[in-house]
């Protein structure tokens, strides 16, 4: 990582972090990290070299309530450790995945957006959908209708005995 430190740095020169609206997590240190760590070229150059502190992000975040965690990579394959990581915290948790890859991202990512809100997790709706809005389904064809379908010898069956039903087709009792 070492020959990309500087021109990094160069190209990071001037970033005006924003504090964020929800907690972070570093990966790089384990922990939540304060608005006041300041997220300019010196903290994302310290971020590339720094190790992952996989587990120990996921125990800080679970610590800060988290209850989904959706792993977007071209191949998912950190669910396992986010769910055992999540086992030992005596933690339920929901590990979804964003596949990346070929697919559509926008597509994916609606569909990903749609698991979390149906295993129970926090979507803002108006995010989600911003120019969309709730309107009632329209009625069925069969709407305040009965709609009942039945052959002949069924309605027999069902309004009289069966024996009486089968005389009248031709079967034998």
């Amino acid at each position: 990582m070492a020959p990309i430190l500087e021109p990094l740095a160069e190209r990071l020169h001037g970033l005006c972090p924003q504090p964020p609206r929800l907690p972070l997590i570093c990966a790089a240190t384990g922990r939540a990290d304060s608005p006041e760590a300041g997220m300019d070229a010196a903290y994302w150059q310290q971020n590339v070299r720094a190790p992952v502190l996989f587990r120990a992000a996921l125990e800080a975040a679970f610590a800060h309530g988290t209850t989904h965690v959706i792993e977007i990579g071209a191949r998912p394959v950190l669910q396992g450790a986010i769910r055992r990581t999540a086992q030992a915290a005596h933690r339920d948790v929901m590990v979804l995945a964003l596949p990346g890859g070929d697919a559509d991202a926008a597509e994916a990512l609606r569909r990903a957006v749609a698991r979390l809100w149906a295993t129970g997790g926090p979507v803002d709706a108006a995010r989600a959908a911003p120019a969309g809005r709730r309107i009632d389904l329209p009625p069925t064809v069969w709407h305040r209708r009965l709609f009942w379908h039945e052959a002949p010898v069924q309605a027999m069956d069902r309004l009289a005995e069966p024996a009486v039903s089968a005389k009248r087709v031709g079967v034998r009792a």
